[in-house]
């Protein structure tokens, strides 16, 4: 894996003329943009601010304000889109390549829905699948893709509409090089975390995707619940240095990780509470953090390869 070194020098040298030609580009809509939510601000306040001193109320006022920030935040989006698609044709594309050569990106595409679902990682239907920056590729000998994925269920109530995150985040899958003749399903075990053998107790009448297995590896017993069809299957799948090295890369990322075992594929969900591979309107585009946090988010999706093993080709597809 290319180290914090070499990227700096790649940035240098590839990255820095269209880095800097860029923050020119952010600086002037960045100013556009406080320009017309200052004057919209300054219209809003008057005019208001004119019936608040008239009814000696002040909740006008915070309409005011509001309605400032909510302008101000949907001018951003919309001004800012061409800046962003720039960003990533222009610098995304190319930290891609620099950490694996066979890499694809893809800004505007994302993994289907169809998929999503088939993956059996959250039961809820999405009424609302948002995706973008897939990349795609072979990493040694196995096939990989991943995007960033939003996915939201809607609630109604005498308010209106309200739209609810089911998954946010990294969506992973790769060939497992393996036809697996059953689902095999690994999810966070926050009851057994928070309860123990009560919280264990209780799993067993709830079975969303077959039996509740109990596995023989007390550290991941703790982080994760497995249900499958096939308890030898899931057991076979499963390998105890399988699920020690689930256990390190939830303990590396610090971050929330589904898997499943479906067909001939692994799927992998990697909760994040940010949004990937952007660029801030508000912050510059040459502050190399930036870069890095880009790199590891690559690194991280890539190194699951290596985390679960799955250039080792110890099955063969029947």
């Amino acid at each position: 894996m290319k180290t914090r070194e070499q990227f700096r020098e790649f940035c240098r040298a590839q990255l820095r003329d269209d880095l800097y030609e860029l923050e020119k580009v952010r600086k002037k809509v960045y100013t556009k943009i406080c320009g017309l939510s200052f004057a919209v601000g300054a219209v809003l306040f008057t005019a208001i601010g004119l019936f608040a001193a008239s009814v000696q109320n002040p909740g006008p006022l915070i309409l005011a304000a509001v309605g400032t920030g909510i302008f101000a935040v949907l001018m951003g989006k919309y001004l800012s889109r061409d800046y962003r698609l720039a960003y990533k044709f222009m610098v995304m594309r190319r930290v891609v390549k620099f950490v694996d050569e066979s890499l694809d990106y893809d800004p505007m595409g994302f993994i289907k829905r169809p998929i999503y679902m088939m993956s059996k990682l959250y039961t809820t239907k999405p009424d609302e699948y948002k995706g973008d920056d897939l990349i795609a590729g072979k990493v040694g000998a196995t096939e990989i893709q991943f995007c960033e994925l939003h996915t939201q269920f809607e609630t109604h109530d005498k308010n209106g509409r309200h739209l609810h995150t089911i998954f946010r985040g990294l969506f992973f899958l790769a060939d497992f090089n393996k036809n697996f003749n059953t689902r095999t399903i690994v999810l966070p075990d926050l009851v057994e975390s928070k309860l123990g053998g009560v919280g264990r107790f209780f799993q067993k009448f709830v079975k969303p995707f077959g039996e509740l297995i109990r596995m023989d590896d007390p550290q991941f017993e703790r982080e994760f619940k497995v249900y499958s069809e096939d308890q030898v299957e899931a057991r076979y799948i499963l390998s105890p240095a399988l699920m020690q090295r689930i256990t390190e890369f939830k303990e590396r990322t610090k971050k929330d990780i589904r898997l499943s075992f479906i067909g001939t594929k692994v799927f992998v969900a990697v909760s994040y509470k940010r949004a990937l591979f952007e660029p801030s309107i508000t912050k510059t585009v040459l502050d190399f953090d930036l870069l890095l946090g880009h790199l590891r988010d690559i690194q991280l999706a890539v190194g699951i390869v290596e985390d679960l093993n799955l250039n080792t080709r110890i099955w063969s597809k029947a």
